[in-house]
C-alpha cells in the first residue's frame, strides 16, 4: 500500500509540473525541489492570487535566496484563473496523500517494533535502510531456512540472470518475473550502495559496471546461483 501511495505522489507532482510548464512557468528549472519548504510556499502563494514575479521569487528560502533573479525571470509567465485552481486541488491531494503515507508508516513502525533488532542488523548493510529493511521483512518473512543460500534467494527474487548458452555462445541474460516488490527494493539498495564510500559492495558495482553498464550492475552484483553441471 506504501508503494502505490508513493507512486500516487509522483504522479500528482508530474501534475503539477504539467499545469506550470501550460502556463510558462520555468520553476523546475531553477528549483530542485519544487515540493521543499521554498516550492511549496510559491505554490500556495500562486494558488491565493499571487502573479508578480518578484514576490513570487521572495518565498524563496536558504540558499535559494541566491537565485532570486532566476526565479523571478523564471516565474514570468501567464498564470490564469484555471491554473491556480488546478495546483490548488492537486495541492490538497498531495497533502491527503501525504497524510496517509504517515500514517500508514506508523502503523508499520509499530508492528515492527517487536524485530527492531533485525532491523538495526539489516541496516547495516551499505544501501539498506529502514524503508527497505521493512520491505525484505514482509516480503521474505525471518525464517530464512526456506532458501538454501543467498544465491537462490537472489533467483526467487529475479534479481539473476537467464543461463541460455548453446555451443559455448551466451545467447540472453534477462532476468524472469519475481516478487515486484523485493526487486524494487533490493535494486533501489543497490543504487543506494554505490553511493558508498570505501565498501565492497561499492567496488563491486563498478566493477560490473565497468563492464556492462550500470544498469546491469544493478542486478548482476546480486549473488547469482551455482548450477550443477
Amino acid at each position: 500500500m506504501r508503494v502505490h501511495l508513493k507512486q500516487e505522489v509522483n504522479r500528482v507532482r508530474n501534475r503539477v509540473h504539467r499545469i506550470l510548464e501550460d502556463a510558462n512557468i520555468k520553476v523546475s528549472c531553477v528549483v530542485s525541489d519544487l515540493f521543499g519548504v521554498s516550492g511549496r510556499a510559491m505554490l500556495e502563494a500562486i494558488v491565493r492570487g499571487k502573479t508578480d514575479p518578484g514576490w513570487l521569487a521572495d518565498y524563496a528560502r536558504g540558499t535559494l535566496r541566491l537565485k532570486k533573479d532566476e526565479l523571478t525571470r523564471a516565474f514570468q509567465g501567464h498564470i490564469g484563473e484555471h491554473h491556480r485552481f488546478v495546483v490548488g486541488e492537486l495541492l490538497a491531494e498531495l497533502a491527503f496523500l501525504e497524510g496517509r503515507i504517515v500514517r500508514l508508516e506508523a502503523e508499520i513502525e509499530r508492528r515492527l517494533q517487536a524485530h527492531a533488532n533485525v532491523l538495526e542488523r539489516l541496516c547495516t548493510i551499505p544501501g539498506v535502510e529502514r524503508i527497505t529493511a521493512w520491505t525484505l521483512i514482509a516480503e521474505l518473512g525471518l525464517d530464512m531456512s526456506a532458501f538454501a543460500d543467498a544465491a537462490h534467494l537472489a533467483s526467487w527474487a529475479g534479481l539473476c540472470p537467464g543461463n541460455c548458452e548453446s555451443a559455448g555462445r551466451r545467447k540472453t541474460g534477462r532476468t524472469r518475473k519475481g516478487n515486484v516488490y523485493l526487486r524494487r527494493g533490493l535494486c533501489q539498495a543497490a543504487w543506494a550502495a554505490s553511493h558508498c564510500k570505501d565498501t565492497y559492495l561499492t567496488a563491486l558495482f563498478y566493477r560490473v559496471a565497468s563492464r556492462g553498464g550500470v544498469k546491469k550492475a544493478v542486478v548482476l552484483g546480486h549473488p547469482r546461483p551455482r548450477h550443477n553441471q
